[in-house]
């Protein structure tokens, strides 16, 4: 529980970050043949304690896929949406 806010919060997780399956992007309605650009997050947290980022609030720690993961993830993307370009969204 975050005192300072007085909001419960819960965080639960995956450990290791591998064990998250891959998303089901055919449930983002996405043009993905329009834009030519899928997205995928290869982390979760941020290493930093920025009083005015809310990432802390969320994750205690920072957690990364490993290398094979985020390999394995934009090889299904490419192959799947033909993107040419992969936005990753991480802090």
């Amino acid at each position: 529980m975050v005192q300072k806010y007085k909001i419960p919060i819960v965080v639960t997780g995956f450990e290791p970050l591998d064990l998250v399956p891959t998303p089901d992007l055919k449930l983002l309605d996405v043009a993905w043949d329009k834009i030519n650009r899928g997205v995928m997050v290869t982390s979760r947290g941020c290493p930093y304690k920025c009083s005015f980022c809310a990432s802390s609030l969320f994750w205690d720690r920072t957690r990364l896929h490993s290398p094979e993961y985020v390999v394995n993830e934009m090889l299904s993307i490419v192959r799947q949406y033909g993107v040419r370009e992969i936005l990753i969204y991480d802090d």
